[in-house]
């Protein structure tokens, strides 16, 4: 009997570890090469009879070449976001080169926002589920010390550029390996020694070396052939005199990159893995320069890198893997960086997490599904440098819009790939029907803010008497009508729309928030305030009062002041509703704690922390919104003041309600408070004076 148990045993554990196995080996590795602006026909495989390229032409020769692949985006920064999101530039994080707030930059100002750590990115997903996750070349979707570094983003292993502008040059100083800074001392000084594309090479290997006996996932966003134009050797090109030094200096760069693609393969081969890896080649958008009558990058398409026509949004996209990617074949199925995500996913046997807006176009891509499903499908894009563009592709018809205040542009790339023929005036239903989607398709982006042209933001306050006092008596008043001088008046309207008796509840109930919000676009600010008259009767008397704490209860009952039934919930509760309403409009939402009363406990200021303040705080925390424990800042400074000088001065006949100057005490608390969050936007728009008074 013991035995046969051991036999069986013995059987069971071979079933598994022969499962194991084959999840282990059936999974591909996986090598993503992401050129930087490359133009849709700089490859002889799309049209090119300049530049030779024959490592990606064999590379195209051996699996599929794609005709109608989308980048991300029509500049870096978004178009790998997108393509790490698998989020649309309506969605994604990064949306732009450059945005509101985030990071100083090489420009000396902020805008570099990084991926934050609520995204979710496709090398997140392959490294849990067990691949060897790396990356060599230009990340630019976080900086040191952000949430959007590569080692919080899903890589085990990085080599390259944080960046994006430093990776301009192609002899930099310094890169990064891991969270290590790596030197080039031959570089210092503006010295032109140690090309860096070397380096990415020699890693790339190394790479494939070191993890060929376990799946990979090897990311490579090389720089070339992005500019600065420079290499540290014009090989064939040295002698075309009649060329410009760039035109030189780019025919090489892309020849560079060509011979390096062939180097990797050869490494692949000679690991035995070529057959186990699917390869991907593509470009992060459009030809930068268009080198008409000399390379003509952009080939027959119109545009180039910014533009939002096919030029600047179209890719070269080869894709092989033998056996499973058909050989010498040419697929006009549109797809998008959006699907990348989603389809590695799916080769790597992963369940695709929520939020994503792409598909799994493998199918397509292994020639299993001749595309019909896919060729229906939307895709969408944002563009927000100069003002703010977009563009929708739903089937054969294209729309785009240059500005918010311009006509839509229409185009049918069936028959007009060139989008030389604007069918906008003669198709006003598609017109129609594809603004509408593109108008759904965006989500407001605090980083990334739809203005209207010319219109200064609102910080909009909301609140009860502590902030905008609204009695006769002129000696008091409440902070928030004393905050508009510590703001560039040019740039900012503050907007007191606080009304005195109210709570987080009454003021809800009441339709003061939804009058409110009614002004606000996208890229304002909102203040919020309550707790003063959040403590009384929930039914009774004025019954403006709300539940405690910050939970989903409620409670019914007749309102006394109107003889209807009512439901009341927590003040934490509805603060939630103004942070949330607030952020599905673009608005950024700052919840401050309640200034606190002029009463005193064991010689100190009574604080609430333990209920109103700690809520509030509660609430910002959990809603991802920016707080102000106005309560514990200015109680701090009440302690120094002393109560009875607080009297005198701060307060008149209550302990709630201030002198305006007591008023300006609580005003400059929040502006300097705001200044320290900071919060992007609006920080470098706050305005404090140095005065040597006793706010």
């Amino acid at each position: 009997m013991g035995i046969v148990l051991r036999h069986i045993t013995v059987l069971a554990c071979l079933a598994w570890a022969t499962t194991v196995l084959a999840q282990t080996t059936d999974r591909p590795n996986i090598v993503f090469i992401l050129a930087d602006d490359l133009g849709y026909a700089d490859l002889g495989s799309y049209g090119q009879t300049v530049i030779r390229t024959p490592n990606l032409d064999r590379l195209a020769e051996q699996g599929t070449r794609f005709t109608q692949v989308y980048a991300g985006s029509t500049v870096c920064a978004p178009s790998r976001s997108v393509l790490m999101t698998g989020q649309h530039t309506g969605h994604t994080t990064v949306r732009g080169n450059n945005g509101i707030g985030g990071v100083v930059g090489l420009g000396g100002a902020e805008g570099r926002i990084p991926l934050q750590a609520s995204d979710t990115t496709v090398a997140e997903l392959l490294q849990q589920s067990g691949y060897a996750t790396g990356m060599i070349g230009k990340w630019g979707l976080g900086e040191p010390a952000t949430e959007g570094l590569p080692a919080a983003q899903g890589f085990d292993y990085f080599f390259g550029f944080l960046n994006q502008r430093r990776a301009h040059t192609y002899f930099p100083e310094y890169v990064w390996r891991n969270n290590e800074r790596v030197d080039f001392p031959d570089n210092v000084g503006h010295r032109k020694q140690d090309y860096i594309q070397d380096h990415f090479l020699a890693e790339s290997l190394q790479f494939v070396d070191a993890h060929r006996k376990e799946p990979f996932f090897l990311y490579l966003p090389f720089t070339l052939p992005h500019d600065d134009y420079e290499i540290d050797t014009l090989g064939r090109f040295v002698d075309s005199l009649s060329w410009s030094p760039d035109e030189r200096a780019y025919a090489a760069m892309v020849e560079r990159l060509d011979r390096d693609v062939g180097l990797l393969l050869d490494r692949l081969e000679e690991n035995d893995l070529a057959d186990r890896t699917v390869v991907f080649f593509c470009s992060d958008n459009g030809a930068a320069q268009r080198w008409e009558g000399r390379f003509d990058s952009s080939g027959p398409l119109r545009g180039r890198k910014r533009d939002m026509y096919e030029g600047g949004l179209r890719t070269p996209m080869i894709v092989r893997y033998p056996g499973r990617v058909p050989a010498g074949t040419v697929s006009e199925v549109p797809w998008s960086f959006v699907d990348v995500l989603p389809t590695l996913s799916a080769l790597a046997g992963i369940n695709l997490p929520a939020g994503t807006d792409g598909t799994n176009v493998w199918p397509q891509i292994a020639g299993e599904d001749p595309g019909q499903p896919v060729t229906d499908r939307t895709f969408y894009w944002e563009f927000h440098e100069g003002g703010y563009q977009q563009a929708i592709r739903r089937g054969p018809y294209k729309a785009i819009r240059t500005a918010p205040d311009l006509d839509w542009e229409l185009y049918n790339l069936e028959d007009d790939p060139g989008e030389a023929n604007d069918l906008a005036v003669r198709e006003p239903t598609v017109v129609r029907e594809l603004a509408n989607l593109a108008e759904a398709a965006h989500r407001p982006s605090a980083f990334f803010p739809v203005r209207s042209k010319g219109r200064r933001s609102k910080v909009l306050l909301i609140g009860d008497s502590t902030v905008n006092n609204g009695s006769d008596d002129g000696d008091l008043c409440g902070w928030g009508e004393v905050l508009s001088p510590y703001f560039d008046s040019s740039a900012v309207e503050v907007v007191n729309a606080a009304r005195g008796g109210r709570s987080s509840k009454t003021y809800y109930k009441e339709g003061l928030w939804a009058e409110a919000l009614a002004g606000l676009e996208e890229g304002d600010f909102l203040l919020i305030q309550f707790g003063h008259n959040d403590g009384g009767p929930i039914f009774a008397g004025k019954a403006r009062g709300s539940l405690p704490g910050t939970g989903p209860e409620w409670q019914s009952g007749t309102d006394a002041t109107t003889g209807r039934p009512d439901t009341v919930r927590t003040y934490g509760w509805y603060l939630r509703q103004y942070v949330r309403q607030a952020k599905a409009v673009g608005v950024t939402p700052v919840v401050c704690s309640m200034v606190p009363r002029n009463r005193w406990e064991n010689g100190r200021t009574e604080r609430t922390a333990d209920s109103y303040a700690g809520w509030a705080k509660t609430v910002a925390t959990e809603e991802g919104a920016f707080f102000i424990d106005l309560n514990e800042r200015v109680a701090a400074v009440y302690d120094r003041v002393g109560e009875q000088e607080l009297w005198n001065t701060y307060f008149k006949d209550d302990h709630t309600h201030t002198t305006c100057y007591g008023a300006e005490l609580n005003a400059r608390t929040v502006a300097t408070a705001l200044a320290e969050l900071p919060v992007p936007g609006l920080t470098d728009l706050v305005r404090i004076p140095q005065v040597g008074d006793k706010r």
